[in-house]
């Protein structure tokens, strides 16, 4: 099984494992003309992101158990003036308490200080949607609104993906009264710790472009801002307590792919506290 693995690449092997089989999947999602498309381009990028550690080097902080990394895309591509922000932690919490909150637009301000709100505007599917979030974070002399399409998939063994990129509707057009902003990319990616499926592996991604404030001071609270927000996913679906860093209960890393299957999991654990090593590409910890 690990050398058939192995000849296949991480992406290609997400695909296939995807909901439906092969990229269909995500909930029994309907969109309108255009709409698979935008959303299968949303879920690749998000993979790559997830699966390509290369791309983040070494944490650039870490604290509460949380470590941090910033990314830059290569300078003139799109949102390149600013950071993607990776954060990772074990969370206290089942992934699908986890993925219920942030999905459901009715508890952005359980985790979220600065929401003034957050409409769904269009139903896509059982778990897409596009929606109207507006924020009031501090320094801006009016609020900033985003219109963002939400895509959330569900794998067999528990593991649990949102993502989430920029949109436009007629229903949330922009307005004098906000500072339209953009969400590039979010990922939220969470996964059960093997054995103890109330614990939540979770890795979050977040490439915001950010209207009327400057970029060196979005860029001196991102990865403050991705803690804190890691610190209330434990606090609100957690019941308080702390985060971890560490990767899982045995300290081993799972490669990403082996999240969707519960007896992969099971078997790359073991070959790496055996050997030390393993032959399918890992997620960054």
């Amino acid at each position: 099984l690990k050398d058939r693995l192995a000849k296949i690449s991480p992406l290609n092997l997400i695909r296939k494992l995807r909901p439906g089989g092969g990229g269909g999947g995500g909930g029994g999602r309907k969109a309108k003309s255009g709409g698979d498309s935008v959303v299968d381009a949303l879920v690749t990028k998000s993979w790559e992101y997830l699966l390509d550690e290369a791309r983040w080097g070494s944490p650039v902080t870490e604290a509460k158990g949380v470590k941090v990394w910033k990314y830059f895309l290569p300078k003139g591509e799109y949102g390149s003036e600013g950071s993607a922000v990776k954060s990772y932690a074990v969370v206290d919490a089942p992934a699908e308490a986890i993925f219920d909150m942030i999905f459901d637009s009715g508890r952005t301000k359980e985790y979220n200080k600065f929401s003034i709100g957050r409409d769904d505007i269009e139903q896509l599917g059982k778990t897409s949607k596009i929606v109207w979030n507006r924020t009031a974070p501090p320094g801006t002399k009016r609020p900033h609104d985003f219109c963002t399409l939400m895509h959330g998939e569900v794998f067999p063994n528990g593991t649990y993906v949102l993502m989430t990129t920029a949109t436009e509707h007629p229903k949330a057009k922009p307005t004098n009264d906000y500072l339209r902003s953009e969400i590039v990319l979010g990922i939220n990616h969470m996964v059960p710790v093997p054995g103890n499926p109330k614990k939540t592996q979770l890795t979050v991604i977040n490439h915001v472009k950010t209207k009327g404030i400057p970029t060196f001071l979005t860029e001196k609270v991102a990865a403050k801002s991705a803690i804190d927000f890691v610190s209330k996913v434990q606090e609100v679906c957690g019941g308080g307590g702390g985060a971890s860093a560490t990767p899982a209960a045995t300290g081993a890393k799972v490669p990403v792919a082996a999240f969707h299957s519960p007896k992969l999991a099971r078997r790359t654990a073991r070959g790496q506290s055996q050997r030390g090593r393993s032959r399918v590409r890992t997620a960054a910890a």
